[in-house]
């Protein structure tokens, strides 16, 4: 006979909520070598700190030279037009014979979706709230602890003024009142500034 089935809802003990062998295990940061495999563990491991520039300087200067080349293909468009000497090819599409024509306008249309794509992925990009100066600092005092990058790729973090967070919204507006709170703490108490940094270079 068996026996009867509970309603209770059943608890996990400490045994049950050991890794099974299918399970991988959660690794730590420091189990990671040093260099790149530990400063992505890191990241990984905080929303906070996946900060990553905009190439604002590039996305400009690409932005300018695909707008450039889209003007310059109308221009030879409407040469085109201004040139043609079969005036039906102008009011009727179907029956347009300018292989110069043709060939154009199926320039253009690559070049438009291209320029579309690149303003809709540039305008996602700048959606992206800005990186808290706070979270830069934590990385920076990490990386200059562990020495774990090369400084010239760890660069990227001095350019707070195009850095963006690519954590949700959410995380975002909670940081900020963690920030506050901090920030409270530390005009209290002076020695609280002291216990954070500590913990930060020891993350």
């Amino acid at each position: 006979m068996a026996p009867p089935q509970s309603d209770l809802p059943i608890w996990e003990t400490p045994e049950s909520k050991s890794a099974t062998p299918d399970e991988p295990s959660i690794r730590k940061i420091e189990d990671y070598r040093p260099g790149y495999p530990r400063y992505s563990a890191l990241l990984s491991a905080h929303n906070a700190y996946f900060l990553c520039r905009r190439f604002d300087w590039l996305r400009a200067r690409l932005l300018l030279q695909k707008q450039d080349k889209l003007s310059l293909l109308e221009e030879k468009l409407e040469q085109v037009d201004r040139l043609e000497v079969a005036p039906l090819y102008l009011g009727k599409s179907r029956s347009d014979r300018n292989t110069e024509r043709i060939s154009l306008l199926s320039e253009i249309d690559a070049s438009i979706a291209d320029y579309d794509q690149f303003i809709e992925r540039t305008s996602r990009i700048h959606n992206f709230g800005p990186a808290c100066p706070r979270d830069i600092e934590s990385l920076n005092n990490w990386l200059e602890r562990t020495g774990s990058l090369a400084r010239e790729e760890t660069a990227y973090l001095a350019r707070s003024h195009e850095l963006i967070s690519l954590a949700p919204a959410g995380d975002s507006a909670m940081m900020q009142l963690e920030t506050w709170v901090e920030d409270k703490f530390i005009r209290l108490f002076p020695s609280f500034q002291k216990v954070r940094t500590a913990l930060t270079v020891n993350h």
